[in-house]
């Protein structure tokens, strides 16, 4: 419930409203956990209860300033069919989404010591930042790309879409020689070697903080299809790549191998897009 009073407000291009359900959630239950750890309360109950409470009244929240269209929707006999077969792409890329962007931990703790999978989580902690930061550009603009399907107004989305990730990017590309003292200072000189692993990824997290957003162009164009597709080859690629690499070069194999896959993924979908919307018309104008 929560999520689809935040989508509403979404499609409405209503940010700051959209920010007080997204973030009101979070501090309701960090106020609630808060709680129950200084009342000496914390069990695995009381977390879920703190969760549950979050979501409810960021819920409330949401309801009270979703536009009237979401507070009493209609449905159509023709939603349910329409939206199962679009939201289902959806939720199987998302497993895979998980599964891909998790594999170097997953086998570096099968195939290494704990000592390692430390150091690298903590690059890879950090690396979910442009994961973060990609998101952040897509829920901007997601209301701009959901109002056109034709192909010469989705080019001009394209277009916005890289201009707002380069305002974004190209400042943090200074940054990749300020990684190890700022490492350093998050996590400490036991942790120095994290700047290592995140440097070797910093420019394929880049390529994905440009190319991400162009996911849009599929959302609109209604093939989310397209994206599972890529996110197929993403996975099985993650798999066998980690394996290998992980195997002859442990930790550092793993982070090259990221830096691989983000370049692949980045390339996947700009070839994708380009496909979709190249010619004089594009793939689909019908």
């Amino acid at each position: 419930v929560w999520g689809y009073f935040s989508a509403a407000i979404q499609s409405e291009s209503r940010f700051g409203a959209y920010s007080i359900t997204q973030v009101g959630n979070n501090a309701i239950k960090l106020v609630l956990l808060t709680g129950i750890i200084a009342a000496g309360w914390l069990t695995a109950t009381s977390l879920m209860a703190a969760t549950v409470a979050g979501f409810a009244a960021a819920a409330a929240v949401g309801h009270v300033l979703a536009p009237a269209f979401a507070r009493r929707p209609k449905w159509h006999r023709s939603a349910g069919p329409a939206v199962i077969r679009y939201s289902r792409w959806l939720v199987i890329s998302s497993l895979m989404f998980l599964l891909y962007s998790r594999m170097d931990i997953l086998l570096l703790s099968r195939l290494t010591d704990s000592e390692t999978v430390g150091v690298y989580s903590a690059a890879a902690t950090m690396a979910q930042a442009a994961d973060l930061m990609a998101a952040s550009v897509m829920t901007v603009l997601l209301p701009r790309f959901s109002r056109h399907t034709a192909s010469g107004a989705l080019r001009g989305q394209v277009g916005m879409s890289l201009k707002c990730s380069a305002a974004v990017v190209v400042p943090m590309i200074p940054c990749y020689w300020l990684l190890e003292p700022v490492m350093g200072v998050v996590f400490g000189a036991s942790y120095a070697a994290s700047a290592g692993f995140l440097k070797i990824m910093y420019f394929g997290l880049l390529a994905t903080m440009v190319t991400h957003p162009l996911h849009l162009l599929f959302f609109a164009r209604g093939k989310p299809q397209v994206l599972t597709a890529l996110d197929v080859v993403l996975l099985v690629f993650n798999a066998a790549g980690h394996t290998w690499a992980i195997t002859h070069y442990g930790a550092l194999g793993a982070a090259w191998v990221v830096l691989a896959s983000r370049c692949l993924g980045a390339a996947l979908l700009s070839g994708a897009i380009g496909y979709e919307l190249g010619g004089r018309r594009g793939r689909g104008d019908g």
